[in-house]
C-alpha cells in the first residue's frame, strides 16, 4: 500500500510540473522583426501604434480585438483602450500623430532593424534631419502578424529651379550634364527677361484622401516679377487648379531684402491625376532691374515646397542665381596721370548681337550716350558677358577722335550647383591699344582712354614767314646767277 502510495504521489507530481509547463507555454507571446532595406545614411524611429490577437481566419493571419498601442493613445484615449472598427476603417498615416516616445531602430550597414515586436500596427518615421531634397518627415504605417522586411525608397517630395542663359554675341546656350538648357546660374542685362523653371515631384499620393503643396518663391529686389506663371501638372496646364499670389519679402537683412515673394497653393494634388506620382512645373520671367546686385552677390532667387494636408512636410530651399556686371572707362589728356583728366568727351556702346539674318550680326546700340561737360568717368550699369564696342561719339575741342575700340567681356559661373557662384570675370581688347582690369566681386570693367592733341596749324609771323624768306632769298640767288650769266655771254660776243 505504501509503495502504491509512493507511484500515486510520483504520478501528482509529475501532472502538476506538466500543468505549470502549459501555463507557462500559454503565457508566452510570440515576437517579431521589422528590419528596413536601403536605410544607408537614414536614422528611424518604430512606434506601436495599435495591439491585438493574432488568429487565423480562412487561412489569413489577422488581428482581433485592436487596443490602442504603447505609443497612441490620441485625445480621450488610453494605452489599452479598445479600438472602434470605425477608427480601423478610415485610419490614413497622416491622421496619426505618435503620443509616446517609440524605438529607436538599430542600423547596421544598408539594414535597419527593430525586434521584439508583438502582433500589432506600428508606424516607421524617417528622422534624418535634414532629409537632402526631400520631405523632412517621412512616415510609413503597416500591420505587422510575422516577420516583415521594408525597402526604403527616399523619394519623398523634391524641388528643384532652374534658369536658362544666353550669350547674345554668339548665340551659345550653357547645358547641364545631361544636356537640358536649364541650369543654376546665368548672366543677363539689366532690362533683359530671365525665364525660370521649377521642377517638383510628388509620390504616394494614393496613401492620402487629401494633398495639399505649397510654393513659395522667393526673389531679390533686382528681379521684377511678370505676372506670367504658370503650372503642369504630369504634363498637363493646370494653372487655373492653383491660387497664385505675389508679396512684398519680410527680410530685414540678407540676400532678399526689398524682395518679391511668389506663393502658389493647391489644396489637393490629388483631384488633378489619377496617378500616385505628380511631378508639377513652375515656369514663369523675371526682368532684371535697375537696384540689380553687380558682380559676386549676384540676384539669388529660391524656391521650397511645403506639403502634406498638415504642412509636415517641407523641402529645404533650391537656390539659383543671375549675375550681371558694369563697364568703366576714364578719359585723359595726353596721357594716364593724375591731373590730365580730360572732360567734355561723349561715348556711345553697342554690343555684338547674333542674327543669321543679318550676316551673321549687327553691332545694336545699348542705352543713349553718355556724355557731360564735366565728366571723366563714364558708366554702363548691367551688362553681361559678349562683344561690344566702345565709340567717341562726341570729343572734346582740339582733340582727335580715338578709333572705336572693341572688346569681349567674358565670364564663368558654376552652372550646376546647390549655390553657384562668380569664378571669374575679364574683359579682353579685341582692337585698339588699351588694357581692361576686372573685379569679379564688384562686377566691375573698367580702362583708361587717352585723347591725344589735334595738329598745330601756323601762327602769322610763324614758319609761314620763314616759307616765304627761304623761297624769296632762292629767288634773289637765282637773279644774280643769271645776270652773272648773261654779262659773260656778252663779253664773249
Amino acid at each position: 500500500m505504501k509503495h502504491m502510495n509512493k507511484i500515486f504521489a510520483l504520478v501528482l507530481a509529475l501532472v502538476m510540473i506538466l500543468g505549470l509547463a502549459s501555463f507557462a507555454s500559454a503565457d508566452e507571446v510570440e515576437t517579431y522583426e521589422v528590419t528596413i532595406k536601403n536605410a544607408t545614411g537614414h536614422e528611424y524611429m518604430i512606434y506601436q501604434i495599435f495591439t491585438g490577437d493574432l488568429a487565423i481566419k480562412d487561412g489569413k493571419e489577422v488581428l482581433s480585438n485592436v487596443k490602442y498601442g504603447a505609443d497612441y493613445a490620441p485625445t480621450g484615449k488610453n494605452v489599452g483602450d479598445p479600438v472602434a472598427d470605425a477608427v480601423l476603417e478610415n485610419l490614413k498615416v497622416e491622421d496619426v500623430t505618435p503620443t509616446g516616445a517609440g524605438t529607436a531602430m538599430t542600423t547596421s550597414g544598408d539594414v535597419a532593424t527593430a525586434t521584439g515586436l508583438v502582433a500589432g500596427y506600428y508606424m516607421i518615421v524617417d528622422v534624418t534631419d535634414p532629409l537632402p531634397g526631400q520631405d523632412t518627415r517621412s512616415a510609413v504605417m503597416f500591420q505587422v502578424v510575422g516577420d516583415t522586411e521594408i525597402t526604403s525608397k527616399h523619394t519623398g517630395t523634391t524641388i528643384v529651379k532652374k534658369v536658362q542663359d544666353i550669350n547674345d554675341s554668339t548665340g551659345e546656350q550653357p547645358t547641364d550634364t545631361d544636356g537640358s538648357t536649364w541650369i543654376d546660374s546665368a548672366d543677363y542685362d539689366i532690362g533683359d527677361t530671365v525665364p525660370f523653371k521649377s521642377t517638383a515631384n510628388f509620390e504616394g499620393l494614393n496613401n492620402y484622401e487629401t494633398y495639399k503643396v505649397i510654393f513659395t518663391d522667393i526673389m531679390a529686389k533686382g528681379l521684377t516679377y511678370n505676372n506670367d506663371m504658370t503650372v503642369s501638372v504630369n504634363g498637363a496646364d493646370k494653372t487655373s487648379a492653383f491660387t497664385i499670389t505675389t508679396s512684398a519679402c519680410e527680410d530685414t537683412e540678407g540676400d532678399y531684402v526689398g524682395g518679391t515673394v511668389i506663393t502658389v497653393t493647391c489644396n489637393d494634388i490629388t483631384a488633378l491625376t489619377d496617378s500616385n506620382a505628380a511631378e508639377i512645373v513652375l515656369n514663369y520671367t523675371a526682368n532684371l532691374n535697375a537696384d540689380a546686385n553687380f558682380g559676386a552677390p549676384g540676384n539669388p532667387n529660391k524656391i521650397k515646397v511645403t506639403t502634406k494636408p498638415d504642412g509636415t512636410g517641407e523641402t529645404p530651399w533650391d537656390v539659383n542665381i543671375v549675375f550681371t556686371y558694369k563697364l568703366e572707362s576714364n578719359k585723359y589728356a595726353e596721357e594716364v596721370k593724375a591731373g590730365n583728366e580730360l572732360t567734355g568727351a561723349g561715348f556711345t556702346l553697342f554690343k555684338w548681337i547674333k542674327d543669321d539674318s543679318a550676316e551673321g550680326g549687327a553691332w545694336v546700340q545699348i542705352g543713349e550716350e553718355v556724355a557731360g561737360e564735366a565728366m571723366t568717368k563714364f558708366e554702363w550699369k548691367g551688362i553681361d558677358d559678349g562683344k561690344y564696342k566702345l565709340v567717341e561719339t562726341t570729343t572734346p575741342a582740339g582733340y582727335n577722335t580715338i578709333d572705336p575700340i572693341e572688346f569681349e567681356v567674358a565670364a564663368e559661373h558654376v552652372i550646376v550647383a546647390d549655390n553657384p557662384t562668380l569664378t571669374n570675370l575679364t574683359g579682353e581688347t579685341q582692337t585698339g591699344n588699351i588694357t581692361f582690369t576686372a573685379d569679379k566681386t564688384s562686377g566691375l570693367v573698367s580702362t583708361d582712354i587717352v585723347n591725344k592733341s589735334g595738329t598745330v596749324l601756323p601762327e602769322t609771323g610763324g614758319i609761314g614767314t620763314t616759307i616765304f624768306y627761304i623761297v624769296g632769298g632762292v629767288l634773289a640767288v637765282a637773279a644774280i646767277v643769271l645776270l652773272i650769266t648773261k654779262k659773260r655771254m656778252s663779253v664773249a660776243e
